[in-house]
């Protein structure tokens, strides 16, 4: 049982979890697809999903684009699926609250 505040657990799975392979504000041109290599950064997140979509993505995953050519693929993100929705939630509030920059 946790008993640390939404905003505390938000800030330790993303700086402990999320921060192991997604950059904070990294500029990419390219578009984010399997096989480019793209992992999209932090500060991306709450413009380009919503809770819904990040929590999904997180606790089941989701597929992306395998490549330009439009063909889907599980990708390569692990699936947190001992976590709780709401502690998915309060990483995605702590993204959209103190953004990356």
């Amino acid at each position: 049982s946790i008993t640390e505040p939404a905003d505390r657990v938000g800030e330790l799975l993303v700086k402990g979890t999320c921060h192991i392979c997604h950059d904070a504000t990294q500029v990419n041109q390219r578009p984010t697809t399997v096989l480019s290599g793209v992992i999209p950064s932090l500060a991306s997140f709450p413009s380009g999903k919503t809770s819904g979509d990040f929590v999904h993505k997180a606790k089941v995953g989701a597929e992306v684009p395998l490549s330009a050519g439009g063909v889907m693929s599980r990708g390569r993100m692990p699936v947190f699926d001992y976590l709780t929705e709401p502690e998915v939630a309060s990483a995605y509030a702590y993204l959209t609250t103190y953004r990356p920059r």
